[in-house]
């Protein structure tokens, strides 16, 4: 998250009911940072939901959706200030435009990787009249009023990964993610709760005994060695073991 704050002049943080310790974290990171502003709406369901508040809270004319997995280079070729030059630098279209963006990937642990590079999709945004974040299919993302959400945009393509994917939980955490989706969609939060509520429902055999942890095993077993380069916030927890 720290590592991304070069890239922006605000970064808004809405935490929708997490248990882990994390409003306590952001609450830590907003005193400690002007550019931090951390909204905390434990009634959200929905993730778009999320992303739309802290939209309406922001103030500038382009708009980044980041994931709190994703780690940002601060040096080199690679650094996100580099990014920010070529965003700013960029003028208004109409169609608005959309930067589609790739991120280097790992998955399990630092060492392991499906594959090198990922596309992330579009995740920067020409701030427009009518814009909102909703959901689109399966997944979240920005309409705007009167526009296709596929089509109707100037769509600008990066090749240089700026940002680490680190998809790296523990094996139930893992595990849950598969569900997350689909909980969303089933909408019963009366009888399922939580994801994990759900996930037990589906599959009920995945939480007797360490079989979750089993098949972390085979899937972590199963990765490409990760050959890429590290971020600098990154090589700082890695550099006694690798």
């Amino acid at each position: 998250m720290l590592s991304n704050l070069p890239l922006c002049d605000e970064m808004i943080c809405v935490d929708n009911g997490s248990t882990d310790g994390t409003v306590d974290v952001l609450e830590r990171l907003e005193k400690a940072h002007d550019k931090i502003k951390f909204i905390n709406r434990p009634d959200i369901v929905h993730l778009y939901e999320n992303r739309q508040v802290a939209f309406e809270h922001s103030r500038y004319s382009w708009v980044v959706r980041g994931d709190s997995d994703f780690i940002a280079w601060n040096s080199g070729h690679r650094d996100i200030r580099n990014l920010r030059k070529t965003v700013l630098d960029t003028d208004f279209a109409v169609p608005p435009i959309g930067f589609e963006l790739v991120a280097q990937y790992v998955l399990g642990d630092w060492t392991k990787t499906k594959q090198q590079t990922v596309s992330v999709g579009r995740r920067i945004y020409q701030r427009v009249e009518g814009m909102a974040f909703d959901r689109l299919g399966r997944w979240e993302g920005v309409r705007v009023d009167g526009m296709d959400p596929h089509t109707d945009w100037e769509r600008v393509k990066l090749n240089t990964p700026y940002w680490m994917h680190a998809s790296i939980q523990d094996a139930k955490t893992m595990f849950l993610r598969l569900y997350r989706t689909g909980w969303r969609e089933q909408g019963d939060f009366d009888v399922f709760p939580t994801c994990e509520s759900w996930a037990r429902h589906k599959r009920p055999e995945m939480f007797e005994g360490d079989e979750i942890q089993r098949w972390r095993d085979r899937l972590v077993s199963a990765l490409k060695p990760y050959t890429g380069e590290y971020p600098d916030h990154v090589q700082a927890i890695l550099k006694p073991t690798i």
